[in-house]
């Protein structure tokens, strides 16, 4: 974070603060084990944005083959950057054309230039996931990294609000009920991906769009405000803590929310007036939109929207930097008022 942070030109301080609001959200760092995937996920997302940002500021090509590397390690843990990558090979076309003169003439040099870029990126990520899609093509789930894509559609987009709002066993057996249509409907897994097809858009044709949208709004809100978190339910683990977890976790679980509904807020509030900003920023700020539409087809868990906590930690510094800035201003504006020498 703080490497992506120096690459925005942020300041030290800034920079620091939005290291501080990552490593001080407690769901984010309780009960890991329960979301690694997704702070993997971070992880790679992260290395891969700091070398894409240091690649916006240099304009070195060759700095997005180790950019295509990481983030192909990102896409074998979870595919949730693939809907992303449209909107990245976008931007880096653009990038490439924005530098051509005014006024000069678009011919075949400059498309090459916009395309060189998309193409090593390309590249260098299919080195990685390029095995995997053989086989998985082998196995006849085409050209595809997740097997079971359809199956969690099925459980996003056909569950109803009412069903999300249960708790414990009652929303469990919920779950479980489709998990266990889309098991015993075949043997054979791309069959089983075959017939969750059918059910989610036979689902969709009989709610309509406009009832399955209203629906995902309702759950994606739950998964921001309402739902428990990994840490709020690590806490009613027995076979760790016995009868009850320690007073001082116990003490943390309303803090944290507390927390949690802050650093989303002012995260997005930090989105919504930097992200013009550079084209860095608004890099960043395309993830997190288009991570949003992708969490909104599967709104399930609290865990889901972990990957956004980096990112969003980036967004709280610049909301912060801005605040320090308008303050800085008026009390330079209100020195040369009273004639105080600067």
């Amino acid at each position: 974070v703080y490497a992506q942070a120096f690459l925005l030109g942020m300041r030290p301080a800034s920079a620091l603060a939005a290291v501080g609001a990552l490593v001080a959200c407690p769901w984010y760092a309780f009960h890991v084990q329960a979301i690694w995937p997704e702070i993997l996920h971070a992880f790679f997302f992260a290395g891969a944005t700091a070398l894409l940002l240091l690649y916006i500021r240099e304009r070195r090509t060759w700095i997005l083959i180790p950019a295509g590397l990481v983030m192909g390690c990102g896409l074998m843990v979870k595919q949730a950057l693939v809907p992303f990558l449209p909107v990245l090979f976008l931007q880096l076309g653009w990038l490439s054309l924005a530098t051509w003169p005014r006024g000069a003439r678009l011919g075949r040099e400059p498309l090459l230039r916009s395309v060189l870029p998309i193409f090593v990126l390309i590249a260098s990520i299919f080195v990685v996931v390029g095995p995997q899609l053989a086989r998985n093509a082998s196995d006849g789930h085409g050209l595809h990294l997740a097997a079971n894509r359809w199956w969690n559609l099925e459980l996003g987009l056909t569950m109803p609000p009412s069903d999300m709002k249960l708790t414990g066993s009652e929303r469990w057996d919920r779950t479980i009920g489709v998990n266990l249509r889309y098991i015993n409907s075949a043997r054979k897994e791309e069959k089983r991906e075959n017939f969750a097809r059918a059910r989610t858009l036979e689902a969709l044709a009989e709610n309509g769009i406009a009832r399955t949208a209203w629906w995902q709004l309702q759950k994606v809100w739950r998964v921001f405000v309402t739902d428990p978190s990994a840490f709020d339910e690590s806490l009613g683990f027995r076979e760790r803590w016995g009868e009850e977890a320690p007073a001082a976790l116990r003490a943390l679980q309303i803090p944290a929310r507390l927390y949690w509904y802050v650093y989303i807020v002012v995260g997005f509030v930090g989105l919504a007036t930097t992200w013009r900003k550079s084209p860095g920023w608004l890099l960043l700020a395309s993830f997190v939109v288009v991570y949003l539409a992708s969490l909104a087809a599967v709104p399930l868990k609290v865990r889901f929207a972990m990957p956004l906590v980096p990112v969003l930690a980036l967004f709280v510094g610049a909301a912060l930097e801005r605040i320090i800035s308008a303050a800085e201003r008026r009390a330079s504006q209100g020195d040369a008022r009273e004639g105080v020498p600067k």
